[in-house]
């Protein structure tokens, strides 16, 4: 028992008749530092420092309870202590009477410790039950302080608070600018005009999410669309603490309880950031130069943050593969992080959400950027339960992409649909749950957290006359057409490649058309003949519904040409151009020989690097031929190269 007791901390507790602190007895027994070290990683100075820093620095500080009512330090008191909240909730009242809620990991008590004065505030334990509160005497803080190299991070922390009104004295302070035309006020500041300029590199929302949400996890050396992941796993933890320490709250009303997604990122994340400036996360994150907007990420806010970003990271890796094919994967990576996206959550400034939207659809920012020239693409993100679909402003947006003219992409956590292929079980599985879904869906059922935006948007859907699949129809049917023949036209390569005839069947009475490519360019009966064979059901179905039964001729070929071996490729390709002149293999004869060249680009980069001269010679002679030729025939000629490596 003697060696038990010893192992414990010392506990102070202050009850309501202030006596003097008693040593009590914790049932927590794996080590003495581990409350604090929790309560450290999950406040904002010291939430980056490394594991090893957080124990040196935990052993210095020591916990108190109090309870409702309890004073933890006076105005006038000298300023010997800092604070940090572990549970419950802490009152700041100033000398003008103006009163600030804090909660758990909030932290008070520095600034005076700083500026050496005393006390201009009180700071009392508001909560219901008791309120726990570590602290750390003003010596020991400021030696930490110095140590550990935290100026900066209390200085952000004293611009957030200034802006938000969360300080603990009341006193002035000049912190150094964070941005352009920085004003320590409450009014939201415009770093950059032009709504086209707000975006945010994907580099930036996958640093951001690895520094503060989550671990991004590739399963394999390299970079591929099949390869990226992104789990929430901080955040998640985030919520559930928040949760936690809100329980009461939550169940009451008073607050509503916080998922892993953007609503959280917001509140948790967006808003501290950006709260000493009152900017938006692309004009802080850019400094007020502004990123030229490129792609519009189409979302929901109640999605998944990890999957959010997992869906957008596919995605842009695969909308620079198809642009720049030549790219190494690692160039591929590092162009991909240099896109420019519209995501509302960081582009538009949430402290100034009323002036920017506007009163019209034109002066919104949704229209402003989609309608702009330099955005190139929508892409539409979709979770499991498809929930993008049935939010008001994600089917206003297929809407305007459509009535625009724009690209129009729909993307998931395992990359664009178009772009799935049936190689798993689990893909084939959640792919046919995925067309189900969508093909549910009805635009007139969508919701919107503000009746004026949901009425607004309600009337423009109600004015849409269909053309093309959708002629003959108005409103939300002619969109419900449009939207379900994209989404059977995407999704028909893997059902026909699948051989799944009811899914077929179902995507082609959805309107999607017997002549769809798939991500290739390959039509879908050559991929049904070459899969299935010519007498397949699949195969009748297309040829049934008009399919082009040229698209039977050399099926086998076709697929052949983006087989694994470079050799099988080259003989592929040379027999489909025997019949090419009909146009209709064209399109997947110019992809192929692309990839062709890609493939053989990426063998003859690792031969560069061999021990063997003559082999790094042979090799940079192959390199130099490939990417000083315009015309992908060249990759026949370094074939040749590749040969004499072998």
């Amino acid at each position: 028992f003697r060696g038990e007791v010893e192992s414990m901390e010392e506990v102070s507790v202050i009850p309501n008749a202030e006596p003097q602190p008693k040593t009590i007895l914790r049932s927590f027994t794996p080590g003495v530092n581990e409350g604090i070290e929790y309560v450290l990683r999950n406040t904002d100075p010291f939430s980056d420092l490394s594991d090893f820093t957080i124990k040196a620095m935990a052993v210095s500080f020591k916990r108190t309870l109090h309870w409702n009512g309890q004073a933890i330090c006076h105005a006038g008191d000298p300023a010997s202590d800092f604070y940090i909240i572990e549970r419950g909730e802490v009152t700041i009242t100033k000398k003008n009477g103006q009163q600030v809620e804090l909660e758990a990991f909030d932290c008070f008590g520095e600034r005076a410790i700083f500026n050496e004065t005393k006390r201009t505030s009180t700071a009392e334990a508001s909560g219901k039950g008791k309120t726990v509160v570590w602290s750390i005497e003003k010596k020991q803080f400021l030696e930490l302080i110095k140590k550990y190299d935290l100026e900066s991070s209390f200085d952000t922390l004293a611009r957030v608070r200034i802006s938000s009104s969360v300080t603990d004295d009341g006193r002035d302070f000049d912190p150094s600018p964070s941005g352009p035309s920085y004003e320590p006020s409450t009014e939201p500041n415009i770093w950059v005009k032009d709504f086209t300029m707000r975006g945010i590199k994907l580099g930036n929302l996958l640093d951001f999410f690895a520094l503060h949400c989550g671990e991004l996890v590739i399963e394999e050396e390299g970079y591929s669309n099949a390869e990226a992941h992104c789990f929430p796993t901080k955040l998640t933890q985030m919520c559930s603490r928040f949760n936690s320490s809100h329980a009461k709250r939550i169940a009451e009303g008073q607050d509503r309880e916080l998922g892993p997604n953007l609503y959280a990122v917001d509140r948790m994340l967006i808003r501290k950031q950006t709260a000493a400036d009152r900017v938006s996360m692309a004009e802080l994150w850019s400094a007020g130069q502004g990123v030229q907007i490129e792609v519009f990420i189409s979302h929901f806010w109640g999605e998944d943050f990890g999957e959010f970003c997992q869906s957008t990271w596919r995605f842009c890796l695969v909308y620079i593969r198809d642009r720049f094919p030549q790219l190494a994967q690692q160039a591929l990576s590092e162009m991909a992080r240099q896109i420019g996206l519209y995501v509302c959550a960081f582009s538009n400034n949430q402290w100034n959400l009323a002036a920017e939207m506007g009163t019209t659809v034109e002066e919104s920012p949704f229209y402003r950027v989609m309608s702009a020239e330099t955005t190139q693409i929508v892409a539409m993100n979709l979770d499991q339960p498809v929930t993008a679909l049935s939010r008001a402003w994600c089917a206003f947006e297929f809407y305007l992409a459509h009535s625009l003219g724009k690209r129009f992409s729909m993307s998931t956590r395992h990359g664009p649909l178009k772009e799935l292929k049936a190689s798993t079980e689990i893909t084939k599985v959640w792919l046919r749950h995925m067309f189900q879904m969508l093909h549910e869906m009805d635009i007139s059922d969508a919701r919107a957290s503000s009746t004026k935006d949901l009425a607004m948007i309600m009337e423009r859907v109600h004015e849409f006359k269909g053309t093309g699949v959708a002629a003959g129809l108005q409103g939300a049917d002619a969109l419900n057409s449009l939207l379900r023949s994209l989404i059977a036209d995407q999704v028909l390569p893997l059902l026909v490649s699948m051989g799944d005839i009811n899914g077929v069947r179902q995507a082609l009475s959805s309107k999607a058309s017997p002549e769809t490519r798939d991500y290739r360019g390959i039509p879908v009966l050559t991929v049904a003949v070459a899969t299935h064979g010519q007498d397949d059901d699949v195969v009748k179905l297309l040829i049934n519904r008009g399919a082009n039964k040229g698209a039977t001729t050399r099926a086998s070929e076709v697929l052949d040409m983006f087989n694994t071996e470079p050799q099988v490729r080259a003989l592929a390709m040379d027999a489909v151009q025997e019949v090419a002149s009909s146009g209709l293999y064209t399109e997947c004869l110019h992809i192929a020989r692309r990839e062709h060249v890609r493939h053989i680009l990426s063998c003859l980069r690792l031969n560069m690097t061999d021990a063997k001269p003559h082999v790094r010679a042979l090799a940079t002679e192959g390199v130099e031929q490939l990417l000083s030729q315009s015309q992908v025939d060249v990759a026949h000629e370094v074939q040749d190269i590749l040969i004499r490596l072998a």
